[in-house]
């Protein structure tokens, strides 16, 4: 990062690599910081947030599950209450699931981005905060978004095509 005369600016670098004890001290720092009662309504808006999506990356997994493999219609429901067997079904599920977490994050961060006093509390809780910044931590959740969900996405899609499973 520059400043405005060309200079480096290492203020708000964060190292490479923490050490056990850096990161336990930057988690306690941050726990510090995070003392609002707000904050578990975002935890909680979070979770919500990535159990709909996950569901719906679902949807889309098994419906090109169905598109390519015509023959073996199912929906979600019984994909889930049936017997999936073997890796593909694990691969399906769990990726699906990590595709998801940072779409719950965008929900949760945008709905309470849009309740003024919620929005003054996190303003003041990230401060002065490298990367705690509602622009910052959209930017941090789509980055994860590109770089974790999209590979696991497609990995849950191909798990979703070599799944079987025994429905009805």
């Amino acid at each position: 990062m520059t400043t405005m005369d060309g200079s480096a600016s290492h203020e708000h670098e964060v190292p490479e690599e923490l050490t056990p004890g850096e990161l336990r001290a930057l988690m306690r720092e941050r726990a510090q910081r995070r003392k609002s009662p707000w904050n578990v309504l975002l935890f909680l808006l979070g979770l919500g947030g990535m159990a709909a999506t996950w569901y719906g990356f679902l949807w889309i997994v098994v419906g090109a599950r169905n598109l390519v493999l015509g023959e073996h219609v199912a929906s979600v429901t019984e994909l889930v209450r049936s017997r999936c067997e073997g890796f593909a079904a694990g691969v399906c599920f769990v990726c699906s699931f990590f595709a998801a977490i940072p779409f719950g994050g965008f929900v949760a961060n945008g709905i309470l981005w849009c309740v003024a006093p919620i929005r003054r509390v996190f303003d003041e809780e990230s401060g002065g905060v490298p990367g705690a910044s509602f622009g910052e931590s959209q930017r941090g959740l789509l980055l994860f978004a590109l770089y974790v969900s999209l590979p696991a996405l497609l990995l849950a899609l191909g798990g979703g095509l070599l799944m079987r499973c025994r429905c009805g």
